[in-house]
């Protein structure tokens, strides 16, 4: 009852449950402050402050790269300049923040190559323990701007971006841009017009691609918007990328008749940070605003967690360089990414699969499988990973062989672990996601030399010991029922073990719900 009259008391009042919220002073002091990006963890906040005084060039810099820290729900630590070459005496702009908080697509006058000593690039920076590294250019074929203003977005997997450009076949001023990366030539591809859906004869700019891989934010001074500038959102509708929905305004307590731009979303995609103005204020600045679910991205699902190298019951965060190769399952699409501090976090898009494999030096593959559903909220996923130094994981067996002299050698067989297939709660079958997953795995067989294979079925942590082994030895059954079928080996080279829930991985319970399949070489 008593929030049922809270409800009536709020729409009796009119209260605007989506109502804009400007930033404190510390942050919104000086202006004018632009392009608000706001990391995945909502910890730090990054923005573009011009002409400071503290910036690298002082006051006759155009832009820098400034930082607020998150103290608590409310309050923010004073901005700092972001150190080191991620800023220049010219003009920097951070435009997107990948979503591990340590890889950057910046814009900005870098002199990295001959070209572009004095003209603006788009470019990565990556963050170490010392800082931000100096930005490495982005090739794009065929790339020029008659404009002196940009701004771009890209892909989480870095494989598409979208640029405001102005071009030869610009519809007005700044239209939006779509190029793609290229496997082959390791360059993105020329830029493409998005069309007349989303170009007008006016301008569009700061565009931000969220999470799902299908929704695109973005500022436009046509669509009939309210001010000079208003923040509309657009959805992909087919995997060519250049059919999108036609642009709906964001009217819901967020556009005004103040310009409206650069808008950023939190991890949970239901919080925005954009730049806008007020009549109490009277100024731009930054804003947050809790999104209506209308404007929020289709499910997508974030996978985290900790790199252990483990050894026994010694376990450490591992502190090398650790590789992670990405497939995209639906479209065979595959990218690289490389971790450097034990910590990793990665989006699936909405209603694709990705198979994680994982490879640092000195230790045994790793991989897992995570499914964004259609039927899904947002989601996190806490994953933990632990990769077995080589020399234990190896299990060693003397075999005797003769030649002309009757000369005996020892031969090391070694387990490499091939893949992970998942099952749901008390099932032993496999779904056609895992028999996919078997599927996709026959081609990585041609990378080795093996004599057979092992599956070890596990459980998760739920159920009795005796019904959980059970449970995990019907899991690898099954399992090498399809690898037999799928991959036409023998039965007699397959062999099936259950540990039950006895070797945890993770603290979901749909990690640990696994077979796990395994090549038995020699070294």
């Amino acid at each position: 009852m008593k929030s049922k009259l809270i409800l009536l008391i709020t729409l009796f009042l009119g209260v605007n449950l989506f109502a804009k919220e400007r930033l404190p002073e510390v942050i919104n002091d000086y202006q004018p402050a632009i392009f608000p990006i706001i990391s995945m963890d909502g910890t730090e906040l990054y923005f573009d402050r011009k002409w400071h005084p503290e910036n690298t060039g002082g006051i006759y810099d155009d832009d820098d790269i400034w930082v607020a820290k998150k103290l608590d729900s409310i309050e923010w630590s004073k901005p700092s300049r972001v150190p080191g070459p991620i800023n220049s005496p010219e003009s920097n702009i951070l435009l997107y923040l990948f979503p591990d908080g340590n890889k950057a697509l910046v814009c900005g006058k870098y002199g990295n190559t001959a070209s572009s000593a004095d003209s603006l690039t788009f470019e990565i920076s990556r963050r170490f323990d010392t800082g931000w590294t100096k930005p490495m250019p982005m090739q794009i074929k065929n790339f020029y701007n008659k404009s002196k203003n940009y701004s771009a977005t890209i892909s989480a997997d870095s494989r598409v971006l979208i640029l405001s450009l102005e071009r030869e076949d610009s519809f007005g001023g700044l239209d939006l841009y779509i190029s793609f990366w290229n496997d082959s030539t390791k360059i993105y591809t020329e830029p493409k017009n998005l069309g007349p859906i989303l170009n007008t004869n006016g301008t569009e700019l700061a565009a931000y691609l969220a999470l799902d891989n299908r929704t695109l934010y973005f500022a436009s001074s046509g669509h009939n918007s309210k001010g000079k500038l208003d923040l509309f959102l657009s959805r992909r509708e087919d995997d060519s990328w250049l059919k999108w929905s036609k642009p709906i305004p964001l009217d819901s307590g967020i556009n005004s008749q103040w310009d409206e731009s650069s808008i950023s979303l939190n991890i949970w995609a239901d919080t925005a940070y954009f730049t806008s103005g007020d009549t109490i204020s009277d100024r731009t600045g930054i804003y947050r605003v809790p999104l209506p679910k209308d404007y929020q991205p289709l499910p997508f699902l974030i996978v985290q967690g900790t790199i252990f190298s483990t050894s026994g019951s010694r376990k450490i965060r591992i502190e090398q360089p650790v590789v992670f190769k990405i497939d995209n399952f639906d479209t065979d699409e595959v990218f690289y990414d490389t971790v450097y501090n034990g910590k990793f976090r990665f989006a699936v898009p909405y209603n694709t699969q990705y198979n994680f494999f994982v490879f640092a030096k000195g230790h045994e593959d790793f991989s897992f499988t995570a499914t964004s559903r259609k039927d899904d909220d947002v989601r996190v996923i806490n994953y933990d990973i632990n990769l077995v130094p080589k020399q234990t994981n190896q299990q060693q067996f003397a075999s005797v062989s003769s030649d002309e002299n009757k000369t005996k050698e020892a031969k090391r067989q070694t387990q490499k672990l091939l893949g992970k297939v998942f099952f749901e709660t008390n099932i032993d079958t496999l779904d056609p996601s895992a028999i996919q997953t078997i599927s996709m795995l026959k081609p990585k067989l041609k990378e080795f030399k093996f004599k057979s294979i092992l599956i070890v079925g596990h459980t998760d942590e739920v159920g009795t010991e005796e019904y959980n082994l059970s449970l995990s030895k019907r899991r690898a059954t099954n399992t090498a029922k399809w690898i037999s079928r799928l991959w036409k080996i023998p039965q007699h080279k397959i062999k099936t073990i259950g540990k039950g829930k006895s070797e945890p991985i993770s603290s979901e319970h749909s990690q640990n719900r696994r077979a796990e399949i395994y090549l038995i070489t020699n070294e």
